[in-house]
């Protein structure tokens, strides 16, 4: 059997010593929840009975609130997770750690200040060789491979984990 696992792209800031707001950045929703709550989801990893992790909640509050986390897709029980015309695979999760955060933050600033000037860039290099330009070569596949592969690391390593 498949235990329930926490999705990747949650993000949890605490509102007071009772609550904190869980944002689900991929569909865009805000939930209220408690720290019982929040506690319990940070355990679902996809290997833990959730009914072995030891809270102060009753068997039947787990059920519920296991319901609602899936109906709201805060959990899912496989890494694939498959939707009209597109397939997701979690490779790895990464650990949120404060360092992390810095990196991230560094890491989309970058990505944020830099994209129209390389944008450009590209554009000018890409019309003042036009005429020279051999797209048939192996360094053409080769060069747009690399750079969309670089490209994926850098967008991915942007990404906040729970």
């Amino acid at each position: 059997m498949k235990y329930p696992q926490r999705v990747s792209w949650l993000a949890r800031r605490k509102i007071d010593d009772f609550f904190y707001e869980v944002i689900d950045y991929k569909n865009d929703n805000a939930f209220k929840l408690s720290n019982n709550a929040v506690h319990f989801l940070q355990k679902l990893d996809g290997k833990t009975d959730p009914f072995s992790i030891p809270t102060d909640m009753s068997e039947l509050e787990v059920k519920h609130l296991l319901r609602f986390f899936k109906r709201e897709g805060l959990i899912r029980y496989s890494r694939v997770e498959k939707s009209f015309l597109s397939l997701q695979i979690s490779l790895f999760n990464i650990k949120c750690t404060k360092t992390g955060r810095a990196f991230a933050f560094i890491i989309n600033f970058l990505l944020m200040i830099s994209f129209l000037p390389v944008f450009v860039f590209g554009v000018t290099v890409l019309f003042s060789n036009a005429a020279h330009l051999n797209l048939d070569g192996f360094g053409t596949i080769t060069g747009s491979i690399f750079g969309m592969i670089i490209g994926l690391i850098l967008h991915e390593s942007g990404l906040i984990s729970f």
